[in-house]
C-alpha cells in the first residue's frame, strides 16, 4: 500500500508508529517510499 500510494498517487507520506515489530522488510519499504518516519513511546510523559 505504501509503494503503491509513493509511486503510483505521488502522495507524500507520513509513517506513524510506536517502533514495535517492524521487520526489515517493513523498514525496507519505509525507507523507499515514505517521507518522514515518527515513532512514539507511549507511556512517556513530557518530562522524560
Amino acid at each position: 500500500m505504501l509503494e503503491y500510494a509513493n509511486q503510483e498517487c505521488n502522495m507524500g507520506l507520513v509513517y506513524v508508529s510506536t517502533g514495535s515489530k517492524i521487520t526489515d522488510e517493513l523498514l525496507e519499504c519505509l525507507i523507499n517510499n515514505v517521507s518522514f518516519i515518527r515513532i512514539s513511546f507511549p507511556g512517556l510523559g513530557a518530562n522524560a
